[in-house]
């Protein structure tokens, strides 16, 4: 993840009919520090599920019942930044990076029926 960033203007001599003065185009670099400086949220998860056997003439009936994420932790799946324009100036700029965080499953039950002959 970025530690920080910094802003780079350049000139980029384009001008308008009748326009004398340059306009600048700005971009914004990210600074990042070591490798692996960076540890996500800890990732864990209970799953549990129950089978239910049958036999009869020499075929086999399994139901089967589980829930993925019984406990329902928010696991991370990945991360992003979201910038917001926290300026009250009209025409100015600046910007507030935000880590967000992105989460798949739930809690997920499933039921399935397997036969055997």
């Amino acid at each position: 993840m970025p530690q920080g960033q910094y802003w780079i203007q350049g000139n980029s001599s384009v001008k308008t009919l009748g326009d004398t003065k340059n306009y600048y185009t700005g971009r914004v670099f990210n600074e990042y520090g070591q490798r692996n400086n960076f540890r996500a949220a800890a990732y864990q998860r209970l799953d549990v599920g129950v089978q239910f056997h049958k036999a009869k003439n020499g075929h086999e009936r399994i139901w089967e019942i589980s829930l993925y994420n019984a406990t329902n932790h928010q696991n991370p799946f990945f991360y992003y930044f979201d910038a917001t324009n926290t300026s009250t100036v009209g025409g100015a700029k600046k910007t507030v990076n935000t880590l967000k965080q992105v989460t798949l499953f739930p809690a997920l039950p499933s039921v399935s029926y397997n036969f055997k002959f």
